[in-house]
C-alpha cells in the first residue's frame, strides 16, 4: 500500500487484511503523507527484497507523522518492523497495541511518543529495540529488547507515566542527552545483559547530560543503588555501574493475571498487590483432572510453583499459568483378596436337626443347643398365652 501526496493527510482503516507485495521495500509505505492508521493488520515481510512492515518517508518541509490510533498492528521486517526517515514522528494513542520486530531495529523514528492505555513491544536484533531522537512516554506499557545493542537509544528520554521495560546486550536505556524519569510512573526496568550500564545518560560534545529521577520514586534495584557522582548513570552501593535497575513509585500496585486454560479453574489471593506481597494460587480441577503445572512469570521469566503454589509479588505485573491433565485411573490391586458375599443356606423344617420354626421367635433352632433354646422359648410361649400376652 503506497500513499504519497505532498503533505496531505488521511486515515487508513484496516480490518485484518492479507496485505501482499511491497512498495519500496514496505507493505505500508507513505511519503510526505500524514498517515493515521486504525484497525488491525499483520504485516510480515519475509522475502529478500522486503525491508519494512511500515515505512514513513519525510522529504518536504512539513511534518508528516505516523499516528497509530486504536490500532492493532504487528509489523515484522528483515530490516525494521516500523521505520521512518529523519524528521518523521510516530505516535501511539487511543489504546493501540503495537508489536514490531526487525533484523535491525524494532522501531526507528524521529520522535516516538506513547500515550496512556497503549501497549508497545519492539524487538531489534542487530540494532536497538527502539531508536528515536526523542523518546516520550506518558502512559501505557512499553517493552523494548535488543539481542546485540540497546533496548532503547535516544537523544533524550522522558518517561512520565506507565511501565517501561528495556533490555539490551549493551545497555537497557541510553541517551546522548538527558534522561528524565517520573513522577508519574509505575515502574521503569532496565537490564544490560552484556554487562553494560542499565540506565545511562552519556557524554557528548564535552557536555555531561544528566539522569534525573523524581523524588517520589524509589530505586528498588540495585539495593542501595544511587545516581553516580556525575549524575549520568545508576551505580550500585559500592559505586560500580549497575547492569540492572528497577525504579518504581513508592505507592505502586501491580496486577496479577491468572490463565487457567481448560479443565479446571484457578484464582489468585489478590488481583493486584504491592511488591513484596505473598500471593497464593488456588486451583480447582474439573472432575477427572489434576494439576499438571503452575508457573508465574514477570517480564517473560517463568518460575515453577507447582509444589508451593505461592510467590512473592515482584516490582511489576505478574502472570500465573495453570495447566491441568487427566487424572490417572486407580486400578484394582489383583493381590487384594475379595471376600465372597455372605450367604445363608436355606433351612428346611424337614432338616433332622431342625425342630420346626419356633412359635416364640419365629426362627428355626438346629442342633443340640438350638433345641434347648427352643425348649425354653416353648415355655415362654405357653405362659404368654396362659396370661394373654406375647
Amino acid at each position: 500500500l503506497e500513499l504519497s501526496d505532498d503533505g496531505s493527510s488521511g486515515v487508513l482503516a484496516l480490518n485484518d487484511p492479507a496485505i501482499e507485495g511491497t512498495y519500496n521495500g514496505a507493505q505500508i509505505y507513505a511519503e510526505d503523507f500524514a498517515l493515521t492508521v486504525t484497525g488491525s493488520a499483520t504485516l510480515r515481510q519475509e522475502s529478500a527484497d522486503a525491508w519494512y512492515g511500515i515505512f514513513i518517508k519525510f522529504t518536504s518541509n512539513d511534518t508528516c507523522p505516523l499516528i497509530l490510533d486504536n490500532a492493532r498492528i504487528t509489523a515484522v521486517g528483515p530490516r525494521d518492523g516500523i521505520s521512518s526517515s529523519p524528521g518523521t514522528d510516530i505516535t501511539v494513542r487511543g489504546g493501540s497495541s503495537v508489536n514490531a520486530a526487525g533484523g535491525s531495529y524494532g522501531i526507528a523514528a524521529n520522535s516516538f511518543n506513547v500515550e496512556s492505555g497503549c501497549t508497545v513491544s519492539a524487538a531489534g536484533t542487530e540494532s536497538n529495540g527502539i531508536s528515536a531522537v526523542r523518546f516520550n512516554v506518558s502512559g501505557g506499557v512499553i517493552t523494548a529488547t535488543s539481542a546485540q545493542a540497546k533496548g532503547i537509544l535516544s537523544m533524550s528520554v522522558q518517561i512520565d507515566g506507565g511501565m517501561v521495560t528495556a533490555t539490551g546486550k549493551n545497555g537497557g536505556i541510553a541517551a546522548f542527552g538527558d534522561i528524565l524519569i517520573g513522577p508519574g510512573i509505575s515502574r521503569v526496568k532496565a537490564v544490560s545483559t552484556g554487562g553494560g550500564k542499565a540506565i545511562a545518560a552519556d557524554l557528548r560534545d564535552e557536555m555531561f547530560y544528566s539522569l534525573q529521577i523524581d523524588d517520589s520514586l524509589d530505586i528498588v534495584i540495585p539495593a542501595g543503588g544511587r545516581i553516580s557522582n556525575d549524575s549520568c548513570y545508576l551505580v550500585t552501593e559500592d559505586g560500580a555501574a549497575a547492569d540492572e535497575a528497577v525504579i518504581a513509585s513508592k505507592q505502586a500496585v501491580f496486577t496479577v493475571t491468572v490463565d487457567a486454560g481448560a479443565n479446571g479453574r484457578a484464582f489468585a489471593s489478590a488481583e493486584s498487590a504491592a511488591a513484596g506481597t505473598t500471593i497464593n494460587v488456588n486451583v480447582i480441577p474439573d472432575h477427572g483432572y489434576e494439576v499438571a503445572a503452575i508457573t508465574w512469570s514477570e517480564d517473560g521469566v517463568e518460575t515453577d510453583i507447582t509444589d508451593s503454589r505461592c510467590f512473592t509479588m515482584p516490582v511489576g505485573n505478574a502472570l500465573v499459568r495453570v495447566t491441568f491433565r487427566a487424572a490417572p485411573e486407580t486400578p484394582e490391586d489383583p493381590d487384594t483378596p475379595t471376600d465372597p458375599p455372605a450367604t445363608t443356606d436355606p433351612v428346611s423344617p424337614d432338616d433332622p436337626d431342625v425342630d420346626g420354626l419356633c412359635e416364640w421367635c419365629g426362627e428355626p433352632h438346629t442342633g443340640f443347643w438350638g433345641k434347648i433354646v427352643g425348649f425354653f422359648h416353648s415355655i415362654l410361649y405357653f405362659f404368654a398365652h396362659l396370661f394373654g400376652r406375647r
